[in-house]
Order: structure tokens, then C-alpha cells, then sequence
């Protein structure tokens, strides 16, 4: 976030729902990737602002059986969605990409995140 000159940003008023990789997830991406978020500040821009959304998703909002899309900040599309097996898991989607939700409801001021394994990459 500081390092995308975003954190300004997050600290204004509004509901967000912040959907955040982990330090792992980022680990995990290629070398090209990696290079890349770290040489263009404004690839680095759209791919954190693909993780946010103009709303406030908390996990008990994640109903038995719920699916759903909503559009990020960035302008493209997330889905949610819960899977019940054994226990429920709950995961976000983009494109191709899908990613679990690791930690949830991290309460803030202007909003909630919760921790995914994956980089929402644009």
C-alpha cells in the first residue's frame, strides 16, 4: 500500500472491502511478475486497486450457497463465493485466478480485509 502511494487513500471515508494478498501470495509470483509490480508504479497501482471493492463484505455476509459478483475499484469483476464441504471456505475470483480467503473480517475504520493465498493480477 505505502509503496503504491495508496494508503492515503484508505484512510478517507467510505465503506471498502480490501481483499489482501499475503506476503506469500506475492512470493509466489513469477520472477516477470514480480519485476514488474516492482518497476511500474502504476501496474502496481491497478493491481492492488483490483483487490478492493466500494463496499463492505464481512464473511457472515457469505450465505449458504452464495455467489456473487461485484466490481472493484480498478473496474474489473471479483466473484465471492462460499463452498461448503467438510467446513465452509470462502473464496474470491478474478478471471482465471481464484483465491482463498486465509484470515477474515479485519476490522477497520472505513471498511474490512481479509487476507487471500492469491494475487489478483490484472
Amino acid at each position: 500500500m505505502q509503496q503504491a502511494n495508496l494508503t492515503d487513500a484508505f484512510n478517507g471515508t467510505g465503506d471498502f472491502t480490501f481483499f489482501a494478498p499475503s506476503d506469500r501470495a506475492f512470493d509466489r509470483l513469477g520472477d516477470r511478475d514480480k519485476r514488474r509490480l516492482n518497476e511500474e508504479p502504476n501496474y502496481l497501482v491497478q493491481v492492488l486497486n483490483n483487490h478492493v471493492v466500494n463496499d463492505m463484505y464481512v464473511s457472515c455476509a457469505f450465505t449458504k450457497r452464495f455467489i456473487t459478483s461485484v466490481p472493484t475499484i480498478q473496474g474489473g469483476m471479483l466473484t465471492l463465493e462460499r463452498f461448503r464441504g467438510r467446513s465452509y471456505r470462502l473464496y474470491v475470483h478474478s478471471g482465471e485466478i481464484r483465491a482463498r480467503i486465509r484470515m477474515r473480517n479485519v476490522m477497520a475504520t472505513n471498511g474490512v480485509m481479509h487476507l487471500i493465498d492469491e494475487v489478483l493480477m490484472v
